[in-house]
């Protein structure tokens, strides 16, 4: 797995499209973290990697929150973590990995902290992303 920034936070620029191509090109999965982007407009599909993790306090949400999404290719990968709900069965000969998306969830959920980035995307999506654009460009004049 490589993992590499979305956004630059000392630069602002965005990097990481050439790296999780070389990436991809050699079978390995290719993890974008996009806390200096998330309070932007973000495609994922464009950005082609297996994993995209962000802050929820960069959109308003709670600071101990983290999300991710997994491209469709890696939901038959295995996890690097165990605990939780993501675990179905366990026996002395094996373990049996829960459904979607709990397979990816270890340890107890962050439930209030789940329930507070529901409300950040549902303020973020009143406000209107074309808004908090306009916003942030007069802020940087």
């Amino acid at each position: 797995m490589v993992a590499v920034s979305h956004v630059s936070n000392a630069l602002a620029r965005e990097s990481g499209a050439a790296i999780v191509d070389m990436a991809h090109n050699t079978g390995t999965g290719a993890r974008r973290r996009g806390a200096g982007r998330t309070s932007h407009e973000v495609d994922l599909r464009a950005l082609n990697a297996d994993f995209y993790a962000f802050s929820g306090h960069k959109i308003f949400g709670p600071r101990v929150l983290e999300s991710s999404t997994v491209s469709r290719s890696c939901w038959s990968h295995a996890s690097l973590s165990g605990g939780g709900d993501m675990i179905l069965t366990v026996t002395l000969e094996k373990s049996t990995y829960n459904d979607l998306p709990y397979k990816f969830e270890a340890g107890t959920p962050n439930i209030a902290g789940g329930i507070g980035l529901g409300a950040a995307f549902d303020y973020v999506t009143r406000l209107g992303i074309e808004t908090l654009a306009a916003w942030e460009h007069e802020l940087l004049l």
